[in-house]
This record gives C-alpha cells, structure tokens and sequence, in this order.
C-alpha cells in the first residue's frame, strides 16, 4: 500500500471512490440498456456521464500503466488491489 502513502490516500478512501465509481457504471449501463430496448434515444446528461466514465477509465488505466512502467517497485501497492502477480 506504499502508492496510497505517497499520494496521501488511504486504503478506505480508494475503496469508497472504487464503490462509487461502480455505482455509476453499473447505473450508467443499466440506463443504455434499458433505453436501447425501449427504443428512445439517450439524454444529454447521460451522454455526458458516459463520456466522463470512459475518460476517467482511460486515464485511470493510462496513469496506472506509466505508473508500473515508470518505477515497477510502485506496482507492488497495486497488486493487492487487483489480486493478481506482476
């Protein structure tokens, strides 16, 4: 967990902005879904929040991605997270 005392987070903060961010995918989606069988169009709002969600996705996998290239000691705060081995 060394990466979250280096950027000044702690492990809680990362699960309650984890939780959240799922929330919202998994509302998003749920809503695409849903109007795609109806056969509306989507709103504006969820338009954008869609866009948001891939951006922040994009980023967050990008700044993980230099993160691990960068220094791979850094990585070793990550591999608990994902439940994997590097």
């Amino acid at each position: 967990m060394r990466f979250f005392r280096n950027c000044g987070m702690n492990a809680s903060m990362f699960g309650i902005a984890a939780f959240i961010y799922g929330l919202a995918v998994s509302v998003t989606l749920s809503m695409c879904g849903r109007n795609r069988q109806m056969g509306r169009s989507h709103p504006p709002l969820l338009r954008a929040l869609g866009y948001l969600l891939c951006g922040v996705s994009m980023g967050a996998a990008g700044g993980l991605g230099f993160m691990v290239a960068s220094d791979p000691a850094s990585a070793q705060g990550i591999v608990p997270l994902i439940g994997g081995v590097l």
